[in-house]
């Protein structure tokens, strides 16, 4: 009946062993190989050097996009509330149990499956923070055991909550009553978090200050005058946290404490969720968008369509674009027959080119292999956004000091600064206490309840080239004449 048994008399199973190696195996290259239609999998898979492993391995000391350690805690906590604050208390639970059952000599399935999803999570988040590159799509790799962690916990949450109601019937009258009144206490909970809310989106609302790209909003002289307002409603739920805790007892309080907490965090969630896959959509405000091709692609997709369509009756417009807008014009240009990459050579001869060209002239990107001049001769150019990604630096990258990185790169700031592992833990310290001051707790709630940025989207240029007697087509598309 022990742990230790149960992995004995698994080594002693040689035929359990291969059939389970076997099925690993077969789910494993099944997936690799798209169901054995693509036998290159087999080796993209194990010990190609530009397969999976031994790619991103390749790429870690690469370090694209330059994340810091501290990336996976500022993103995960700026959407996934439930994982991470009662994935962590999950692991650290499960991390007590398995210290007593390790002390007793004892365990059981259950624990098993918990240590092994527990270990999961906390291996890949270090794994990832490790990592020289670091995207946001990442973030699944460690919230899915997370989880699932939370589903172990939860389970016996539960168990335990029913087993105890169970044993704590009393008058049906009384357990009526005191089921309402939890029911009643997790409610006001929940409306009171639903108040502060409210009151903390018009507190922090103030006022504009600043011109041009510069404006900034600040908190006005009467809202800061009813900043003491915001710690009302905690108060007040500490208060009713307290009369639970003396009428109903401590467990029944926790489980309303507990049941109410989770419904914030659902609501946050799905809150933030909405928000970035309905209405921000190819803006880039979230970091888990991180950098996209924007609006301004697809728009001018259509409009070249329509060109076509104006100048010649059908879709003979022929377009050209270099190499550092090819990605993603080549899938925006994929049903396009005259659409092609243009080499640097074609540019010398204005008179060869195609009707449209698009591209990123070389004074704006020097670190890619831009080959477009700024104007061409019998051509008028257009600026357009490429892509484009949130304020990356106001958002995040200044919370710590980053020593594995450059030292713009973080709130290291210089190389002559000190950036020990003492003046790590000084900058993390700092960036937290602003959350003491007004305007700090203005820029955290802002950004987390209306995505509102510190600063303005980074942009990718390009530039859209019409050919002189295709501009007045283009303008009548433009402004609707």
């Amino acid at each position: 009946g022990s742990l230790g048994r149960g992995v004995l008399n698994a080594l002693r199973d040689p035929v359990g062993l291969l059939s389970g190696a076997i099925t690993a195996l077969f789910i494993f290259f099944g997936l690799f190989t798209t169901l054995f239609t693509n036998l290159d999998g087999i080796a993209s898979s194990t010990f190609a050097t530009d397969g999976t492993l031994l790619y991103w391995l390749g790429q870690h000391d690469v370090r694209r996009g330059s994340q810091p350690w501290f990336y996976f805690i500022t993103e995960s906590l700026q959407y996934e509330w439930l994982a991470v604050f009662f994935g962590t208390a999950g692991v650290a639970v499960v991390g007590g149990r398995l210290i007593r059952a390790a002390l007793r000599g004892s365990g059981t399935p259950r624990l098993l499956f918990s240590v092994l999803v527990s270990f999961w999570s906390v291996f890949l988040f270090l794994v990832l923070s490790w990592a020289g590159e670091k995207m946001p799509w990442l973030i699944m790799h460690f919230l899915l055991p997370a989880f699932l962690v939370v589903g172990v916990v939860a389970n016996d949450i539960i168990e335990g909550a029913l087993a105890w109601a169970r044993s704590h019937t009393g008058s049906r009258a009384g357990a009526s009553a005191r089921r309402r009144a939890g029911l009643l206490l997790t409610g006001s909970l929940v409306a009171l978090t639903a108040a502060w809310f409210f009151l903390a989106s018009r507190l922090t609302y103030g006022a504009f200050r600043g011109t041009g790209s510069s404006v900034e909003r600040e908190i006005t002289q009467v809202a800061d005058g009813q900043w003491w307002s915001l710690a009302l409603a905690p108060a007040i739920g500490l208060l009713l946290i307290g009369a639970g805790w003396w009428s109903l007892g401590r467990r029944r309080t926790a489980y309303s404490v507990l049941a109410a907490t989770v419904i914030v965090m659902s609501l946050y969630q799905v809150h933030a969720g909405f928000r970035l896959a309905y209405l921000d959509g190819d803006v880039a405000r979230d970091t888990l968008i991180y950098n996209t091709t924007a609006p301004d692609v697809k728009r001018m997709r259509a409009e070249l369509g329509e060109l076509s369509l104006l100048a010649f009756g059908d879709d003979r417009l022929t377009m050209g674009y270099d190499s550092c807008a090819a990605w993603p014009l080549t899938w925006y240009f994929r049903d396009v027959p005259d659409a092609s990459r243009l080499n640097e050579s074609r540019l010398d001869t204005p008179a060869e080119l195609p009707d449209i060209v698009i591209g990123v002239p070389e004074v704006w990107d020097r670190s890619r292999d831009c080959y477009m001049p700024e104007e061409i001769d019998g051509y008028t150019s257009f600026t357009r956004v490429l892509r484009w990604h949130e304020p990356e630096s106001q958002i995040y990258r200044q919370f710590a000091i980053a020593p594995e990185l450059d030292p713009g790169n973080s709130a290291w700031g210089e190389a002559s600064n000190p950036h020990g592992p003492g003046d790590i833990i000084a900058s993390v310290w700092s960036s937290i206490s602003e959350l003491a001051e007004p305007s700090g707790q203005q820029r955290l709630f802002r950004l987390l309840t209306f995505r509102e940025l510190p600063a303005g989207l980074n942009t990718y240029e390009y530039k859209l080239y019409i050919r002189d007697d295709l501009v007045p087509y283009y303008n009548d598309i433009r402004y609707g004449e």
